[in-house]
């Protein structure tokens, strides 16, 4: 009794067949996951670039002679450019994604720095005006953690009291 059935020589062509259509589908989805990565790669530089030119030095911290539950904290910013600040957290929080207190920042002539009145300039010195309730700052500060919008953490000690 002879079977009839597909030759050898087909049926390794239908093999190999299989074989090229999954690499080349494999190839294709691992190519689109590399240069994916690799823009995630582009953009982590240039991100830390960015919190690396971002440089604040504190000038001094006091309340404000107008309004008592509002301090005023002068910042120079010596860095390479223009931070912006995104949250901020008074004596200390182990939550960076918690409700940051109301803030603005003014040039040292008073005027609201624009766009958004949250960026202290490159080569200026800043005035960074935090509000309260009278509560909360009885006891006075002792740490300043800026959050900057590249995600950059700048702590701040105050040592003037």
């Amino acid at each position: 009794m002879k079977s009839r059935g597909v030759s050898e020589i087909i049926s390794a062509i239908i093999v190999i067949s299989v074989v090229v259509a999954g690499l080349g589908i494999y190839t294709s989805l691992s190519q689109q996951r590399i240069l994916a990565d690799t823009v995630t790669v582009k953009e982590s530089i240039n991100m830390k670039d960015d919190q690396i030119s971002e440089l604040i030095e504190f000038v001094d911290m006091f309340r404000n002679n107008t309004n008592p539950n509002m301090m005023e904290i002068v910042l120079h910013n010596y860095g390479l450019k223009n931070v912006t600040i995104s949250n901020i957290y008074v004596n200390g929080t182990r939550d960076l994604n918690a409700e940051s207190i109301s803030y603005h920042v003014r040039d040292l002539n008073g005027i609201v720095i624009s766009p958004n009145n949250k960026t202290i300039p490159v080569d200026k010195t800043s005035e960074l005006f935090l509000d309260f309730d009278a509560e909360s700052i009885t006891n006075g500060i002792t740490g300043l953690v800026i959050k900057t919008d590249t995600n950059k953490i700048i702590q701040i000690l105050n040592d003037t009291q």
